[in-house]
């Protein structure tokens, strides 16, 4: 097998670039010369046996379009309290603490290291199967979605981030979103994909792709007008979950509005955008993540996508969604509100109650001679 066959075999199987094939190649080359006269055969040998691995791992490489990330901020704040519950207990009494086993003390190169354990708090659920374990990075997750490339065609597709891969996506989420990626993962079929140690996910063209081409053409029964929620809704019932709230659906839906209101938080998570539609005459909240840049009031024909919420008991705004990307088409971007509208908008007024003031006026008149 020459150079260029074992890099073919690599690249089905893993996200990598000739360049960055070519970088490994180099340092194992440079080695073996320091040492004497050395072949092509020699570094491709060690290269593979290196390499092996990786191909013997369930994932795959795949190349789809990058829509963006959501994070699962319920159960890592589960993971944040549990973790902060060990520490306190450990400061109040260490011993205790390690006895209870909410807590451990290692050795690692001549300092001592604390491991927080999964145990029981009050206000959080831990499954039976987490209880006695120690905490990592693995228990940190978000789930990113892709038009992933299949049969010549495109899915919309779910991918399971943990770890370190959650991190290096959360970090690069601008720079990869909207662009068409390779990445590694393990195909599950009918099921969510999982994220793999050689998970790697580039962009291999540095263009946006058009995302409005993509949802009209391969996510027709995720593309929902405001006006047809509560029909979505109904016809979709099984598809959403229970939640304190209310209702959240299980896959990602489509939304396109304009930008109305837009409320930004110091405090909290998201900022939340009103998108507005004529034919849709409630309210629609958007909640989108901060990382997320925030289009300004009045954008036409912008995509919102995310997971759809509804709460029936919520006259004026039964539906809302947990926002995980933010499209606006070209056409729509960078347009200015025109000076001509502003002598229109009317601001909120804190309109003074004189009710009172008026009573006791007109009881003043009556008793005057005039």
């Amino acid at each position: 097998m020459n150079k260029k066959e074992l890099y073919e075999v690599l690249k089905q199987k893993i996200s990598i670039s000739d360049n960055e094939l070519n970088e490994i190649y180099d340092v194992l080359k440079k080695q073996m010369e320091e040492r004497g006269k050395t072949s092509e055969e020699s570094i491709l040998q060690r290269m593979y046996a290196y390499l092996s691995p990786s191909l013997r791992s369930n994932a795959t490489k795949h190349i789809g379009v990058y829509l963006g990330v959501e994070d699962n901020f319920t159960f890592n704040k589960k993971t944040q309290d549990n973790i902060f519950d060990s520490m306190k207990m450990y400061q109040e009494d260490k011993q205790t603490a390690i006895n209870l086993n909410v807590i451990k003390e290692v050795e690692e190169k001549g300092e001592k290291k604390l491991i927080p354990i999964w145990h029981n708090v009050d206000g959080i659920s831990v499954q039976d199967f987490q209880l006695g374990k120690p905490i990592t990075d693995l228990d940190y997750s978000a789930t990113a979605y892709l038009f992933v490339e299949k049969d010549d065609k495109k899915e919309l597709q779910t991918l399971n981030l943990r770890g370190k891969r959650r991190d290096f996506i959360l970090k690069n989420n601008k720079s990869l979103q909207y662009k068409k990626v390779q990445f590694s993962a393990i195909d599950r079929q009918d099921k969510p994909m999982n994220d793999s140690t050689y998970l790697n996910m580039q962009s291999i063209e540095d263009k946006e792709v058009d995302v409005t081409q993509l949802i009209s053409t391969y996510a027709k029964k995720q593309r929902v007008n405001l006006k047809d929620l509560i029909q979505y809704y109904q016809e979709n019932v099984d598809e959403f979950v229970k939640t304190k709230t209310g209702y959240l659906s299980k896959f990602p839906v489509f939304i396109r509005g304009t930008v109305g209101s837009i409320f930004l938080s110091e405090l909290k998570d998201n900022n939340i955008i009103e998108v507005k539609d004529l034919n849709y005459e409630k309210q629609f909240s958007v909640f989108l993540p901060k990382s997320l840049e925030v289009p300004a009031q009045g954008t036409p024909d912008v995509i919102f996508g995310g997971k759809l919420r509804f709460n029936e008991k919520d006259a004026n705004r039964p539906f809302s969604m947990n926002c995980f990307m933010c499209y606006v088409s070209l056409k729509s971007r960078d347009l200015k509100r025109p000076e001509i509208i502003n002598k229109w908008i009317i601001k909120e007024e804190n309109i003074e109650d004189t009710s009172l003031s008026q009573e006791l006026l007109q009881k003043e008149e009556a008793k005057s001679d005039w």
